[in-house]
C-alpha cells in the first residue's frame, strides 16, 4: 500500500531584496527548497521515520509553490509570502489515518505530514533557518537577496490531502512456439539477437494496456 499525504503552508519573509532577473529568482527558489528540505531531513532523522517493524517506510519532500503570490516569471515584493507544500510518501504496511497518533505506542505508527509541518515551523523560527538559507543562497550566487531576512509569520493549512494506492504483483506464463529450420546451425549471436527481439515484441503484445498498471516486464 502506498500512502501520499500533502499539506500546504505559508511563511512571510521580510528583509528580502527583489531578484533582478528570472535566473536569480529561480536560484532563490532552489535555495529555499534546499533549506527547507535540509531542515526537514534533520526532523526526519530525529523522529525515526522508519518504523521498528520496518513494514512501512516514509520519505518526504518540500516544494516551493510560489513566492510573493506569484509564479517564478513574476517579480517579488520587499515582504513576501512563500507558499510551500510538504509531501510525505509511505510504502508498505502503512496506516492511512494519521490524524491523531497521540495514543499510539512509539514505533507502531507513522507520524502525519502535519507533524512534519509543525516541527519544521519550529525550525523556521530559530536561527537554523537563516543560517541554512544564507549558506544555500551563497552557493546559488544570490546571497545578497537574503542578507537581512526575517520570518514574520508561519501558517500551516488545516486540510491534509491523502491519496492511497494498493499495488499487487501479478505474474503469468505464456508459451509461444515458433517454427525454425536448421536451428542448430544458427550462430549463437544470431540466436541472442532473435531472443532479444522476441522479448521486445512480447513486451508490447502480452502486457495489458491499462492505466491502473504501473509497470509490466516480460522475460
Amino acid at each position: 500500500v502506498s500512502v501520499v499525504e500533502t499539506v500546504s503552508a505559508e511563511m512571510t519573509i521580510s528583509g528580502i531584496e527583489v531578484p533582478e532577473t528570472e535566473e536569480e529568482l529561480n536560484a532563490l527558489i532552489l535555495a529555499l527548497e534546499a533549506t527547507l528540505n535540509g531542515l526537514n531531513e534533520i526532523n526526519e532523522n530525529s523522529n525515526q521515520r522508519r518504523l521498528v517493524e520496518e513494514e512501512c517506510t516514509c520519505t518526504s519532500v518540500i516544494k516551493i509553490l510560489s513566492i510573493g503570490g506569484m509564479t517564478p516569471d513574476r517579480r517579488l515584493q520587499s515582504e513576501v509570502p512563500v507558499v510551500y507544500e510538504i509531501i510525505q510518501s509511505c510504502e508498505g504496511n502503512c496506516d492511512s489515518d494519521t490524524s491523531d497518533n497521540s495514543g499510539s505506542e512509539e514505533g507502531t505508527t507513522k507520524s502525519s505530514v502535519k507533524d512534519l509541518a509543525n516541527n519544521l515551523s519550529s525550525q523556521l523560527e530559530s536561527d537554523a533557518f537563516q543560517d541554512k538559507l544564507k549558506e544555500e543562497a551563497k552557493d546559488a550566487g544570490v546571497e545578497d537577496v537574503v542578507a537581512t531576512i526575517q520570518i514574520e509569520s508561519i501558517a500551516v493549512a488545516e486540510e491534509v490531502q491523502v491519496a492511497t494506492q494498493t499495488n499487487a504483483a501479478v505474474s503469468f506464463n505464456i508459451t509461444v512456439s515458433i517454427p525454425v529450420q536448421n536451428f542448430e546451425e544458427l550462430d549463437p549471436d544470431v540466436i541472442h539477437l532473435v531472443v532479444g527481439a522476441l522479448n521486445d515484441v512480447l513486451q508490447s503484445v502480452a502486457c495489458p494496456q491499462d492505466p491502473d498498471i504501473i509497470s509490466c516486464v516480460s522475460s
